[in-house]
């Protein structure tokens, strides 16, 4: 018995595969091994895969090419074959045999089967055994639903389209439901299909599901129609979903806060009856979702219609990992008449809830007043002078406020500590404000670093003249003369590991 027969099966896909790579690797180095070749010929479970794989992009670079000649394969594979049905149902078993093998690089293959579906999606009769073959014998999983659904509502009723996805078995069920909510026109849509919806939004059958494609919530618009309540009590009946998936929860309405779907002020005035809803699911998304509302648009509308929820959401969400790419957004208020007191109200809530205001209120500050949009920055310097006039006395929050401006430019900070000694000469605050970086780094030697400090202390002296800033003199001429020794023990070690 030859080898080949004794180790591979043309019966198992996975065995044709790995004597398909066998083959190019003989290839590559120039060797013919015979028993191989006659493995491969003859193949149906092969010849099936390499028609569901398309066209090798070796010999195709195009991708309109390549598709074009997918196609040409296809429709010749279905003339050629005696059974049309039939042909296609053997190409769907090789493609669920490929992905229960457990193989990863699906998408050739699921561009051939969308191929296929496309092609005989032009029959209705074709089409709709072929939908029946899929939910007789578990096919539903493999597919996204819509692709489906958008085309079968043309050949059947609403009903007769339900009745078929209630046939499904499997946990695919929820996908196969919502896409038919989802994907169903307008037209077609009922007082008894939207009670149906109702029910399938408080079914807990998607706390079963592995895989799920992006679901939204604007498909709920065609129903107000007939059911004007349900856009707010279909995202009420979502949002409960959060007890038990926030998965799920995360799928329908990661995008409500995404202006290309909603306005603003267009989602406001949707919800001006239930803010406090809107609200919650406002923070709620901020604790489980990396990207909502990137730029604040909708942080600043609602803060507009709600003046306490700044405080409201800064308390909710400070503790959050995500927060920590998110801070940013809060640079939106810059925008607000009342900017000021905003920004003053930020300030001190951090303070209050921050254990360690050294390590992250700075640094969140910092993100609130070095955007590089030129408004912004001159709204951010109108800012911290406000806060240090009204606020000087205050040594904790001074030294938080100097530590996150303290890399701004040098012109900046004179001007700040300007305002600060205008307002108030206690040295012993004055001593405590760091004037330079409390975290840097450098490349290279040190002593540049030390230089550009030593000359924003230098320029910080004339400030201080008068008997009333003489400590604050002596203090910043022995940071100077600190500066100098720290940059001479530099030069040393530079010169002894030269």
């Amino acid at each position: 018995m030859d080898l080949f027969d004794r180790l591979f099966s043309k019966d198992d896909l996975s065995d044709s595969i790995i004597a398909l790579h066998l083959q190019s690797v003989f290839e590559s180095v120039g060797l013919q091994y015979d028993e191989l070749n006659d493995f491969l010929n003859n193949n149906n479970k092969l010849t099936l895969y390499k028609l569901l794989k398309g066209p090798k992009r070796s010999e195709y670079y195009d991708y309109d090419k390549r598709k074009t000649e997918r196609i040409k394969r296809m429709n010749q594979y279905i003339e050629d074959s005696s059974d049309k049905l039939e042909s296609i149902k053997s190409l769907f078993e090789i493609y669920r045999e490929y992905v229960n093998n457990g193989y990863t690089n699906s998408y050739d293959l699921h561009e051939g089967i969308t191929t296929i579906i496309d092609i005989i999606g032009e029959d209705p009769n074709d089409f709709i055994c072929l939908i029946d073959f899929f939910i007789e014998n578990g096919f539903e999983q493999y597919f996204n639903p819509s692709q489906i659904l958008q085309r079968i509502f043309s050949y059947l009723s609403a009903e007769e389209v339900y009745n078929k996805i209630s046939k499904i078995t499997t946990s695919e069920y929820n996908n196969w439901m919502y896409s038919y909510f989802s994907e169903i026109p307008k037209e077609l849509v009922t007082v008894e299909i939207a009670k149906r919806l109702r029910s399938f939004l408080k079914d807990t059958s998607d706390s079963k599901l592995v895989n799920h494609y992006l679901r939204d919530i604007n498909f709920l618009e065609k129903y107000i129609v007939v059911d004007e309540n349900i856009f707010i009590d279909g995202i009420k009946l979502i949002f409960e979903k959060k007890n038990y998936s926030a998965n799920i929860v995360n799928c329908y309405l990661q995008f409500l806060f995404y202006e290309k779907y909603y306005l603003p002020d267009e989602l406001l005035n949707k919800f001006k009856d239930n803010i406090i809803l809107l609200e919650d699911i406002y923070i709620w998304l901020e604790l489980h979702n990396s990207v909502n509302d990137t730029n604040g648009a909708f942080l600043f509308e609602i803060c507009n219609r709600d003046n306490e929820f700044l405080n409201k959401y800064i308390q909710s969400v400070y503790d959050s990992a995500y927060m920590n790419y998110k801070w940013n957004k809060l640079c939106v208020f810059y925008n607000s008449d009342n900017f000021l007191q905003i920004y003053d109200s930020i300030f001190k809530q951090l303070m209050n809830l921050s254990p360690y205001p050294m390590v992250d209120v700075t640094e969140i500050i910092r993100k609130l007043i070095t955007k590089t949009q030129i408004k912004e920055d001159k709204k951010a310097r109108i800012w911290i002078k406000h806060f240090i006039e009204q606020n000087s006395h205050n040594k904790d929050e001074m030294v938080c406020l100097f530590a996150s401006f303290s890399q701004c430019d040098i012109e900046q900070r004179i001007e700040y500590i300007q305002t600060f000694l205008s307002e108030n000469n206690d040295f012993e605050i004055f001593k405590s404000l760091p004037l330079t970086p409390i975290n840097y780094r450098w490349s290279g030697s040190a002593v540049p670093m030390y230089l550009n400090w030593i000359e924003f202390l230098e320029k910080i002296l004339p400030l201080l003249s008068g008997l009333i800033f003489l400590n604050h003199q002596n203090h910043i001429r022995q940071e100077i003369e600190l500066f100098h020794k720290m940059i001479e023990e530099e030069q040393i070690m530079n010169i002894l590991y030269e």
